[in-house]
């Protein structure tokens, strides 16, 4: 028994059916909304560090998916892609279908702050906002200088350290021998996290030794290039 309905609703709802004899196919249907071929059922920002890692649990996934876009923000400003399924393999879909999988973002922030990341799942037919999650990156708690990667190097290699205050820094390069060969940066910084990028084009190869001051604090950690 069919009962007719009379549908009042805004100008880009339309009422639309792909058969004739079952209540079921009888969807409503916004022409704005671009259907979603992917089903996710959480999504979860961890910080350590300066690291922020993002994880986006899929419980289904249509062959029309093509995985998640993931966007930057500090403090709610304009946002920038920071990750992307074109260039990302983590991001790109894994074709699991009604299995769903997991999928892994990793985020390298060096100013200390409030983010803002903004997920994207894209379709053949257009993209989608997911959901925004929000982190904290706290200033560092004490003085660090971390390893430099990548070590072999050739020919640059990225220093990171950790300044719990504002500090006047100097980074140094030193070869075996205990020589001064350059100096990588000096300078005052604020708190938070900083890199140098070494090129090493100009050296020859060898173990090399670099020298973090920064105020009462000093590192020192072993380097080698490999030409």
């Amino acid at each position: 028994h069919w009962v007719a309905l009379q549908v009042e609703s805004p100008a880009d709802v339309n009422i639309t059916s792909v058969a004739d004899k079952s209540s079921v196919n009888y969807p409503l249907q916004n022409a704005q909304d671009i259907p979603l071929p992917v089903q996710v059922t959480n999504i979860t920002a961890k910080v350590v560090g300066s690291v922020v890692k993002i994880k986006i649990r899929t419980q289904t996934e249509r062959d029309d998916f093509l995985g998640f876009n993931i966007y930057r923000s500090k403090e709610n400003t304009s946002y920038v892609l920071v990750g992307s399924y074109l260039n990302h393999s983590a991001l790109k879909a894994k074709g699991l279908g009604p299995y769903g999988g997991e999928y892994e973002f990793v985020d390298k922030v060096v100013e200390s702050g409030k983010y803002f990341y903004k997920i994207e799942a894209v379709g053949r037919n257009g993209s989608k906002e997911l959901d925004v999650v929000q982190v904290l990156i706290d200033i560092p708690k004490k003085y660090v200088l971390h390893q430099n990667y990548p070590n072999p190097f050739n020919p640059t290699t990225t220093i990171e350290f950790e300044l719990p205050v504002s500090a006047n820094v100097v980074l140094e390069l030193y070869n075996i021998s205990g020589q001064k060969v350059k100096e990588l940066f000096s300078g005052k910084l604020p708190a938070g996290y900083h890199k140098v990028v070494v090129d090493g084009r100009d050296l020859a190869s060898g173990v090399y030794f670099y020298v973090l001051r920064a105020n009462d604090f000093v590192g020192v950690k072993k380097m080698v290039l490999v030409k």
